[in-house]
């Protein structure tokens, strides 16, 4: 199977966010993140400001960081407009039972895939305690049922690991942050322990004898090890969604799934980055 570059026009990206926020003071906010993300590329700098911010759209809200409003022009149209011609059959929230989703961040994905299906099951999984506001604040703001905060790290680690953050960018975070980004200085990089499990242990605690539908990751470079740590775990998965950060890690995932019996149907790379998605199903 060829990987496709993820390519779209961000004039219809700003549009569609344009035509789906909800009230003046919102579109005062938008603005404001475009204007941020402009500064953003012409300097290279992250911005800064943590205090929550609220976006109220047609069918759903979500709070983010002052810090962060720029990334909308990135993550929304990708995961709400576009999320649909660029997934497979069988990877939307309706498709699926119970999904495991490692890298819950702020809820943005969980939210997608309750749009598509609100009965779905959720074991969102995250250990960054700034992410871990915000994903409280989404999952009570839209009435969110059905789904279990597992606070902790998936590693190959079991007890405590170290966890690298940035306090005012909560969707960066990680065992070791990505260091490719153009605007990341280590100065803005804080270590803290978490808890950390194995993905056997995940499964063992909180997946029981029911069997994955779906299982998504998103962990800014540790997606390997996750695999590693979970082959009782990935036998009791049906599909795997997994976000790689390098080509390299792009190439290990998938030789370790085709060994674990599953097979690729689909893929995209993000425009002007390594990072890319992989999309993998059992025969």
């Amino acid at each position: 199977m060829k990987y496709q570059k993820h390519n779209h026009d961000e004039a219809d990206d700003i549009a569609w966010i344009y035509t789906h926020v909800s009230g003046g003071k919102n579109n005062k906010i938008i603005q404001k993140a475009l204007s941020d993300e402009h500064e953003f590329r012409l300097n290279d700098i992250s911005q800064t400001g943590d205090e929550p911010v609220k976006l109220d759209f047609d069918t759903f809200s979500l709070w983010t960081t002052a810090s962060q409003t720029h990334s909308i022009l990135r993550v929304l149209p990708q995961l709400f407009k576009q999320r649909a011609a660029n997934t497979p059959t069988g990877f939307s929230g309706a498709d699926n039972q119970l999904i495991v989703d490692i890298g819950a961040n702020e809820g943005f994905y969980l939210l997608a895939m309750k749009l598509e299906n609100a009965a779905v099951e959720i074991i969102a999984v995250e250990p960054n305690p700034y992410a871990l506001k915000l994903l409280r604040l989404n999952i009570s703001e839209n009435r969110l049922k059905n789904v279990h905060i597992v606070e902790t790290a998936v590693s190959l680690v079991q007890g405590e690991t170290k966890f690298e953050i940035i306090k005012q960018v909560t969707a960066v975070g990680g065992i070791k942050i990505n260091r490719n980004k153009k605007w990341l200085k280590e100065n803005m990089i804080d270590t803290i322990s978490v808890k950390s499990i194995t993905l056997d242990q995940l499964y063992h605690s909180y997946v029981g004898d029911k069997t994955v539908s779906l299982l998504k990751i998103d962990t800014e470079g540790s997606e390997l090890d996750i695999l590693k740590s979970g082959e009782m775990a990935l036998s009791e998965t049906l599909k795997v969604e997994l976000e790689y950060h390098s080509q390299r890690s792009k190439q290990d995932c998938l030789e370790l799934l085709l060994l674990r019996g599953f097979r690729l149907v689909g893929s995209y790379e993000q425009r002007n980055s390594e990072n890319g998605v992989l999309f993998m199903r059992k025969e």
